[in-house]
């Protein structure tokens, strides 16, 4: 494990000093945790899956038909037959 020496002013220490006493650890595992905390509220944490970081998008949208993702590639096929017309060949 790294180590890190760390300069706190007053006002810093009382807080770590709180968390450290309700938390009942150490004041090295509150500084931890506050850094995880920290890293994925900004998003960099780096472990969050691709679903993870598009969750709140999900189920967003509404209307459309019902059977959208039924027989898709039937309807693949069939886009590109249109668009395929059109062109010169």
């Amino acid at each position: 494990m790294a180590a890190l020496t760390l300069r706190l002013d007053e006002k810093t220490d009382r807080a770590l000093r709180r968390l450290t006493s309700a938390s009942g650890g150490t004041r090295s595992a509150v500084v931890r945790r506050a850094i995880l905390l920290l890293a994925r509220e900004e998003g960099s944490e780096g472990g969050e899956s691709p679903y993870e970081k598009v969750a709140h998008l999900v189920g967003v949208v509404q209307g459309g038909p019902d059977d959208l993702s039924e027989r898709t590639g039937e309807r693949f096929t069939a886009l590109v037959h249109r668009k395929g017309r059109g062109r010169a060949r």
